[in-house]
């Protein structure tokens, strides 16, 4: 049994924020576009006279997905950044991305077709299955990203971040066998320079 995937969904992002003071607010949408392909062939290769089976499907799936986003960045040491210009600040900054859970359009193609191969009949093929662009819905689910980011005085910082994909909620289009499951990220980072220009120390 041999199993290929190939393909691909590229999303091009576009949208519009304003800032007030230490927060910032933005809607944009992600436009999403392209295709999967899924082969499998099933072989019997010690068996002779026997039936191999070929499938191919194919997905093109575009859609648009709304997003809205929140952003938080204030300084901690503004009081003394105020009173003393070479202090350097210690900055707060969280954020929050949410996506609204929409449809897509699909176009679904498929070619399934068995092989009978013995010597003295020759190659013979039946095609079992044969869908040229059938049209198709699916589903993009509800999603959340958050993140928390501190930098102290630019010599050093640290950042989480975490995200929900609650994909279990979608049923699959037509040509997608199994089923969805959640996803959930984790993301932990840090940083440190012993100095903003070469001269510190």
């Amino acid at each position: 049994r041999n199993l290929q995937g190939d393909g691909g969904i590229t999303a091009f992002r576009f949208g519009l924020a304003h800032r007030y003071k230490d927060l910032a607010f933005g809607l944009g949408a992600d436009f999403l576009f392209g295709t999967l392909t899924h082969s499998q062939s099933l072989l019997f290769l010690s068996q002779t006279g026997s039936h191999d089976a070929y499938l191919t499907d194919q997905q093109h799936i575009k859609g648009l997905r709304p997003v809205f986003g929140f952003q938080y960045q204030g300084t901690l040491n503004q009081k003394q950044v105020r009173a003393d210009e070479n202090s350097r600040k210690n900055i707060l900054g969280a954020g929050l991305q949410l996506h609204i859970p929409t449809n897509y359009k699909a176009s679904y193609s498929a070619i399934h077709l068995t092989r009978y191969d013995e010597f003295s009949v020759g190659n013979v093929s039946d095609t079992i299955l044969n869908i040229s662009e059938q049209e198709t819905t699916g589903g993009f689910p509800f999603s959340i990203r958050a993140g928390l980011q501190y930098l102290h005085q630019e010599k050093s910082g640290w950042v989480i971040d975490f995200q929900y994909d609650a994909w279990a909620s979608q049923q699959l289009p037509q040509g997608l066998s199994g089923a969805y499951a959640d996803a959930l990220g984790l993301s932990l980072g840090g940083w440190y320079r012993q100095g903003r220009h070469p001269y510190d120390p």
